[in-house]
């Protein structure tokens, strides 16, 4: 951000959250949002998922540049979940 409060202040998380709480309805995924960290994610069963997922992830760039907030690519990490059906021997 350009712009805020001092870090540590006992306001600063709230004043964060009531900054960002409009930013879960620019997008189709689930998010989470914490106070200096968003967790954006959904299930992916077809391409079609993967591409809306980064459909979200450009919206939520073009969200972040029109609120003077900048999203750090290098500090973004994916957890990838997969649950293997199991066959008996």
């Amino acid at each position: 951000m350009l712009s805020g409060v001092p870090q540590g202040s006992v306001v600063g998380p709230s004043l964060v959250l009531a900054y960002i709480n409009d930013l879960p309805e620019s997008v189709r995924s689930r998010v989470r949002l914490f106070v200096d960290d968003t967790i954006v994610y959904v299930t992916i069963k077809a391409h079609a998922s993967a591409q809306s997922l980064q459909e979200d992830l450009d919206k939520l760039e073009l969200w972040g540049n029109g609120w003077s907030m900048k999203c750090t690519p290098d500090k973004c990490k994916d957890l990838r979940i997969h649950i293997k059906s199991m066959t008996p021997p």
